[in-house]
């Protein structure tokens, strides 16, 4: 995006980062405001995607788990909103791993979207299709995949 890059967890620190976010989602309550569970879903999302424990398949798998997970807190996702905007996804989830330049406001309108609950003050309500084609001035279809390489 733009030239910019994510720094994913050096294969060494992967379990230390997902004990980590382990501990985070453990906290978790079922009887806690979706839209709070929604708002530190994203979040552990994020921190969970920007470990890349699959290397390969990262996004799909991620998104996966977190849409499982959702299901056992009582949240149901419209998984086919991410499926359908899977490159988007990857761009919001590279927005939310910047460390404290992080912009969540992306991932954060995708999720509450596909759990259809409106967010606050946001600006965009439940129900209503969002434009999932770029990111700020970032387009989605100027997105070019690469493998990452990790310089020595």
């Amino acid at each position: 995006m733009g030239g910019d890059t994510v720094r994913y967890a050096y294969p060494d620190q992967i379990k230390k980062e997902l004990d980590e976010a382990s501990k985070e989602i453990a906290k978790l309550k079922k009887n806690e405001p979706k839209t709070d569970l929604l708002f530190k879903l994203v979040r552990i999302t994020a921190k969970t995607w920007q470990t890349h424990p699959f290397r390969e398949g990262n996004t799909r798998a991620v998104i996966s788990f977190i849409v499982l997970f959702a299901a056992h807190l009582r949240i149901e996702f419209n998984y086919s909103l991410f499926e359908k905007h899977a490159a988007y996804v990857r761009n919001a989830l590279v927005w939310a791993s910047q460390g404290m330049y992080s912009k969540y406001e992306y991932l954060e309108r995708i999720f509450f979207d596909a759990a259809n609950v409106k967010h606050g003050d946001s600006g965009f309500d439940a129900g209503v299709p969002n434009d999932y084609s770029h990111i700020e001035g970032y387009y989605i279809a100027d997105y070019k995949e690469q493998p990452h390489k990790y310089k020595s």
